[in-house]
């Protein structure tokens, strides 16, 4: 390859990374949350990740979707630990559900924000693909980040 093709085909890659950047929230997971999310996997009890900041609890929440492990995914919505009939259902509907909110996280490059005047919720806006303003909703509870409204029911 001569010196123009090789400049050239830097220069492309260089303009994808700046148009389509990698999501800080679907890289793999550090040493840390690796180890946070080993532990919640082997206790199955969301207070574990108590005091993680959200964009933690993000990450481990959308690595557990990437994981296809939505047992633990369901403990991100509710720490009810009897299988109901709207765990049943959350499972069985789960797969498909989540390729969405994956699709939607892959250009995201807003950070948390924690709600002012409600220090207990927070939100990220995503890529608005519809032309209209997509939020990811937190909340927090005894301590414990959750998520609360995923907008893609």
């Amino acid at each position: 390859m001569n010196k123009k093709k090789i400049g050239l085909l830097i220069l492309v890659i260089i303009i994808l990374w700046l148009v389509f950047p990698l999501s800080p929230y679907l890289a793999g997971l550090n040493h840390t949350e690796q180890k946070l999310y080993d532990k919640l996997q082997k206790s199955q009890d969301i207070y574990t990740l108590k005091e993680q900041k959200p964009k933690t609890i993000v990450r481990l929440y959308l690595h557990s979707i990437q994981e296809g492990n939505y047992e633990i995914t369901y403990l991100f919505y509710n720490n009810d630990e009897k299988m109901t009939e709207e765990k049943k259902q959350f499972l069985k509907e789960a797969p498909e559900f989540h390729k969405k909110i994956l699709s939607s996280f892959i250009f995201a490059r807003s950070s948390v924000v924690i709600n002012e005047d409600y220090k207990d919720s927070a939100v990220i806006n995503l890529p608005p693909w519809t032309g209209t303003n997509i939020q990811f909703h937190m909340y927090k509870k005894n301590g414990t980040w959750f998520i609360y409204d995923v907008p893609f029911q």
